[in-house]
């Protein structure tokens, strides 16, 4: 009497069980018709999504232009229910996700890929700075080591002040102590908790190394998935760092106009990397990280 009846898809082994036993082809599932209460199994081709809006009745005998009415009510009411169910899921997985960063893999140094590489330069060729152990601080920011200046970092094995050498943040990864932050208006951010000077390392920025054309593909991607947070910094002409899938805690630094922290490249062991740095003293738990825009 009607070509459609609005009814809820069942999981088979929640049904009773004489329902269960009919007779039925593979790909078939059970439902459950509102108003009239009974089953049936059906298959795909002849289920379509419930429309709110739908408000039509049956034409034809009385008796069951109640009961389409009452099936109509009936569904109405379960899918307000199934409606709140789903808001309610979607509440308590947005708010599990604002109790923590989105997910990514935590790495310590630049991880190539495809067939970009990391350059490593022979210690011949590393530049010798004229600091000696005896100075005050040597390779320190208030020295006047020559690498320092040219923003080489001292090489171990090279560096004339030894294990004295204050210029070796990179290699031995000398952060300050930082924790991650929800932020008001800007989402995640990073803040210190120890008092930084002005010209301090806070640490370097890491990700997976890729080519132009892999960053073009990822923005890309990124365009048609309605991705909107970006993590590339350019190392070279031809190297991309991106810490989105993999990086380190540097990747939850903001930008603004006013930033506190600049970005710098250094040579490190014959290769750039990039470190953030400070522009102003940073006291303890004051402000988070900022990057320029």
């Amino acid at each position: 009497m009607c070509r459609w009846w609005p009814a809820e898809i069942c999981n088979p082994r929640l049904v009773p069980s004489n329902i269960q036993s009919l007779k039925h082809d593979i790909g078939d599932f059970p439902v459950f018709f509102f108003g009239s209460h009974d089953y049936y199994w059906i298959n795909q081709g002849r289920v379509f999504p419930y429309v709110e809006s739908d408000k039509n009745f049956a034409e034809g005998q009385v008796g069951i232009n109640k009961t389409f009415k009452k099936a109509l009510e009936e569904a109405a009411k379960r899918f307000q229910e199934l409606k709140a169910q789903r808001e309610t899921k979607e509440a308590l997985e947005q708010e599990r996700n604002s109790r923590r960063p989105p997910p990514y893999k935590l790495i310590k140094s630049n991880k190539p890929v495809g067939k970009v590489q990391v350059h490593v330069a022979d210690l011949s060729e590393i530049p010798r700075c004229s600091c000696r152990p005896t100075d005050e601080r040597p390779c320190s920011q208030d020295s006047q080591c020559l690498n320092r200046m040219l923003q080489y970092e001292c090489h171990p094995q090279v560096c004339p002040a030894g294990d004295c050498c204050h210029n070796q943040c990179f290699s031995k990864r000398l952060y300050p102590d930082t924790e991650v932050i929800k932020t008001t208006g800007r989402g995640w951010g990073l803040k210190t908790k120890q008092d930084l000077r002005k010209g301090d390392f806070v640490m370097e920025y890491v990700g997976e190394l890729i080519d132009s054309e892999e960053c073009k593909q990822r923005i890309r991607h990124a365009n048609e998935n309605d991705v909107t947070n970006f993590y590339m910094l350019t190392l070279t002409k031809d190297r991309v760092i991106d810490a989105g899938p993999k990086g380190n805690l540097s990747r939850f630094m903001n930008h603004s106009c006013s930033p506190n922290c600049e970005t710098q490249k250094w040579t490190v062991n014959g290769d750039v990397r990039i470190g953030l740095f400070t522009l102003c003293d940073i006291a303890a738990g004051d402000d988070d990280f900022i990057l320029p825009v």
